[in-house]
């Protein structure tokens, strides 16, 4: 803002691009000799952000901007020094590098229309795009930011006054695509997901949908670790008590004491004398929560880790199948 205050180029030009009610839009707003008003503004309207992206309507915005130039300011380029600002530092960087990325066709074209003015006039550099902080109180850039959200609703300036290329629909723009096919996907997981009997299983354990939670608790474990923990959260961690009623296991007892019951993992959490020594150590981890409840603690990272851990410490884990537990010499 401050440098905005101290730039006395006497042309200046602000640019955005907006995604504002479901649409893509942008506008650029011309300043002329120090004027408050702004002398002229540019609108185009995009289409829905189903189809492209606000980055692609920052992209435009240097369109309307290089149009300016080439209609409004062509005496003076070269001439004056002109200031064009923007919020957006990628849509500045893709301008100066033109690294290859999305909607490169657009900043392709801006080049190509600020191309014929390199020639004009003295001064060795034509103009200046510098980037401002979105609603910095600047009246260019909070004007531009009105008129970008006009355009994002449908509100373009007439095609006989916007250049070549926007006076036509713009094809659909990748990232919108790839954005709106990822949206799609994730409603149809989630209609699956509602009608799937798992749902109420898993609900128990972990509410949250899509469990991003989950995701990020299993990258910060090893292989093994996050094979527990979905085998923990599906309840299909071979324990003889599952076996047995599969017919994989010829008794559901627990084979690491002598209390008779059956092997299933709240006896192993809870009450299996065999695993004392770990429980403890669990216990003082989840600070007081219940292990009656081990469901609700599934979908903490840091108690979910616990159970992950007692796991591992009762030695019953070993290369994906349950190892043969020791009896408790104790209750001999």
């Amino acid at each position: 803002m401050e440098a905005e205050a101290r730039d006395t180029a006497p042309i200046k030009i602000y640019t955005d691009g907006s995604g504002f009610n479901d649409g893509a839009g942008a506008a650029a707003v011309l300043y002329a000799n120090g004027t408050g008003a702004p002398t002229n503004s540019l609108r185009h309207h995009l289409g829905p952000l189903t189809d492209h992206s606000t980055y692609e309507g920052e992209a435009v915005g240097l369109i309307l901007v290089a149009w300016f130039l080439r209609t409004h300011c062509k005496n003076r380029v070269g001439q004056d020094s002109i200031s064009i600002y923007t919020d957006c530092q990628s849509a500045i960087t893709t301008a100066r590098d033109m690294k290859l990325g999305p909607g490169q066709y657009l900043f392709n074209e801006f080049h190509k229309l600020i191309a014929p003015l390199r020639g004009q006039g003295p001064n060795r550099v034509k103009f200046t795009i510098r980037w401002i902080s979105a609603h910095s109180d600047v009246a260019g850039n909070e004007k531009v930011d009105e008129e970008a959200k006009e355009a994002a609703q449908g509100n373009s300036t007439p095609p006989i006054f916007l250049p070549s290329l926007l006076r036509r629909p713009l094809p659909l723009g990748k990232s919108a695509l790839l954005q709106q096919a990822k949206k799609d996907r994730k409603e149809e997981w989630k209609t699956e997901w509602n009608s799937s009997p798992r749902k109420k299983k898993m609900k128990k354990v972990d509410k949250d949908f899509p469990h991003a939670n989950f995701s990020k608790m299993a990258d910060a474990m090893t292989r093994r670790q996050a094979s527990i923990l979905v085998q923990l959260r599906t309840g299909h961690l071979p324990l003889n008590d599952y076996l047995y009623k599969r017919k994989l296991s010829p008794s559901p007892t627990c084979p690491a004491c002598t209390t008779n019951r059956d092997e299933t993992l709240d006896h192993i959490l809870t009450e299996c004398p065999a695993y004392m020594k770990q429980r403890s150590s669990l216990r003082r981890t989840i600070k007081g929560r219940s292990l009656s409840k081990y469901h609700t603690l599934l979908s903490d990272p840091k108690r979910a880790m616990a159970i992950v851990t007692f796991i591992e410490n009762t030695k019953r884990w070993k290369t994906g199948y349950m190892k043969p537990a020791a009896r408790d010499q104790s209750e001999n």
